[in-house]
Parts: C-alpha cells; sequence; structure tokens
C-alpha cells in the first residue's frame, strides 16, 4: 500500500516523464518511417491517457480505504488537508459537500493551514465537531 501511494505522489514527474517519451517516440517514428516506433509511441500514449484519467479515481478509492482502516483501528491520522481534494475532505466524518469545497477555496486562497487550530478556525468548524474532525486530518 505504501508504494502505491508514493506511486500516486511521484505521478506528476511520473506524467512529466511519460509524455517526453511518448513525443520522442513519435517524433522518431514519424520521421524514420518505422512502424515498430510508430507503434509503441501510439501505445505509450494510450497508456499515459489511461493513467492521467485514472489518477483522481485511483487516489480516492486509496483514501476511501484508508478511512475504513482508520475507522476499523487499524491506521493513524492520514489525511493531509493541504494537500488533498474536496472529494477526499469529503470522506471526513461531520464534513459535507459545501464544506469540503469551502476548505480547499480557502486553502487555495488564503494559502496552507499552519495547524490545526488555523484549519479549524479558518473554515469556521464549529467546536463540537472539531474533536471528531482531528482524529483524521495531518497539517
Amino acid at each position: 500500500m505504501k508504494k502505491f501511494t508514493r506511486f500516486i505522489k511521484f505521478n506528476g514527474l511520473f506524467t512529466a516523464l511519460a509524455v517526453a517519451l511518448v513525443a520522442g517516440l513519435c517524433f522518431m517514428g514519424l520521421r524514420t518511417d518505422n512502424d515498430p516506433m510508430t507503434i509503441s509511441g501510439i501505445v505509450c500514449g494510450v497508456i499515459l491517457i489511461f493513467i492521467i484519467a485514472l489518477r483522481e479515481p485511483v487516489m480516492y478509492a486509496v483514501y476511501k480505504m484508508r478511512v475504513r482502516d482508520f475507522v476499523e483501528g487499524v491506521s493513524q491520522p492520514f489525511i493531509r488537508v493541504n494537500s488533498v481534494n474536496w472529494k477526499v475532505l469529503e470522506l471526513i466524518p461531520n464534513i459535507d459537500k459545501m464544506c469540503a469545497k469551502h476548505i480547499v477555496y480557502n486553502r487555495r486562497h488564503l494559502g496552507k493551514f499552519k495547524t490545526a487550530e488555523d484549519f479549524f478556525v479558518v473554515n469556521q468548524i464549529p467546536e463540537d465537531k472539531r474533536e471528531e474532525i482531528s482524529k483524521y486530518i495531518i497539517i
């Protein structure tokens, strides 16, 4: 599981390298009229499109499994509120869709949260919900 989540984190670098590789293969294949190179460039391009298209659903599924593990007492707090999207924030109990979108909006416009208290104050989360939410998050 850790290796898979590390792959997700390095996906940006992987995507950039894959784009360069595909562009190089297609360019080489088209210039030299070399059919195997053109085909491999096209195959790499299709694989790259699948990786880019499946990144968000895969990340969501990973976080969903981690929430389940946390509820069952298997893992520690894990959701980094400064880097996840609103769909992942919505997995936290007491955070609905609008609250999750509000958190992401505040993070983009006001900057990253420095402490858990900063997170709660900026997003105007009521006192009674803070204890339950703080079990799931990491700043």
